[in-house]
């Protein structure tokens, strides 16, 4: 793909991709795969990394006590390695965008657009990346981002015609 744009996924989208249950799962297994495909660069803030670790491990810690009663020492640990896996695998297919107090600095000169610290810092790195689309779910995020940000249905059709 000739000048691919670069993406910047927020954790939503990684969670989304990465947990079967969730309501936007195809959605965003489907945008991932066709963005590597055709060769779209693909961001993260490192940030996320923590947030998609506790997340999928939590859910399938909290599965596993939903449908065993209790959490054995065996399934928090398959619950621990499948998050560390996911983890491994944004930093195979993703470039990573460090946060630091620049990135603080600038989340605070947008809290007047949005209120959410974490949201803050996702804008940053997209800004700091120039990234030319962040991508997210959040319906408020979408709304109140102060870059260019579309949901990962308008994202997909977005690097599908990019290619053309």
């Amino acid at each position: 793909m000739k000048n691919a744009p670069t993406l910047l996924i927020d954790t939503n989208i990684w969670i989304d991709a990465f947990d079967g249950d969730r309501k936007q799962h195809m959605r965003a297994h489907v945008l991932l795969d066709t963005a590597f495909e055709r060769g779209v660069t693909l961001a993260f803030a490192v940030s996320s990394l923590k947030d998609v670790y506790y997340a999928l491990s939590s859910a399938l810690k909290r599965q596993s006590r939903t449908v065993n009663g209790v959490l054995s020492e065996e399934d928090a640990r398959s619950a621990e390695a499948y998050a560390w896996a996911c983890v491994q695998n944004m930093q195979e297919i993703a470039t990573p965008v460090a946060v630091d107090v620049s990135d603080v600095w600038l989340a605070g000169k947008f809290r007047s657009q949005m209120h959410d610290f974490e949201d803050a810092l996702v804008a940053a790195a997209a800004s700091r990346c120039h990234a030319d689309v962040l991508v997210t779910n959040d319906e408020r995020f979408l709304r109140h981002s102060p870059v260019n940000a579309m949901d990962a249905a308008d994202a997909l059709t977005y690097i599908t015609l990019s290619s053309l």
